[in-house]
């Protein structure tokens, strides 16, 4: 079986890696750039994959909508830059496949396809679900119960990637 790592990108995006039966969820690492926004750290986005030494990577496309202002979408596209470059760097690196998915085909064919209508809350919550079933002791919510739906997704991501390759 092979080991297997699902990234959801963003600035509160994780890491969700596979292993047999083992299954664990890393927030992804945010620094500080030059000119003071925050920014993934590839370097440490490098370490943490170098670390788990995936043979499959699976990372979701990040795409800006039309409501997204112009200052929201350059900070987006740059974190995403960032969380790219530590990618590259570990495929450069080891003999590695790294495959990117749009968010509604693994949601597709996971069947976590939220009602037409649904709030934001109620979609995350339909991958939540999905990953407590799957996973039963994985850490998605905060000690107060709030959802870290990076790393639900990131799992279930990690999870497609299995179906689909393994």
């Amino acid at each position: 079986m092979a080991k297997i790592v699902g990234i959801d990108p963003g600035l509160s995006g994780a890491m969700g890696f596979l292993d047999g039966m083992i299954y664990k969820t890393f927030d992804l690492p945010v620094t500080t750039g030059l000119d003071k926004q925050n920014v993934i750290d590839s370097h440490l986005v490098f370490d943490m994959l170098n670390d788990l030494r995936p043979e499959i990577i699976m990372f979701e496309l990040q795409q800006v909508q039309m409501i997204t202002g112009k200052k929201t979408a350059f900070i987006m596209g740059r974190t995403y830059q960032s969380l790219l470059m530590g990618i590259e760097m570990y495929q450069n690196t080891f003999e590695v496949s790294v495959v990117s998915v749009r968010p509604q085909e693994w949601k597709k064919s996971l069947g976590l396809i939220a009602p037409k209508g649904s709030s934001s809350k109620a979609k995350k919550q339909i991958t939540a679900d999905f990953v407590k079933n799957v996973f039963p002791r994985a850490e998605i919510y905060t000690p107060r119960g709030r959802l870290l739906d990076g790393r639900s997704d990131a799992l279930a991501i990690a999870e497609y990637a299995r179906r689909k390759y393994c």
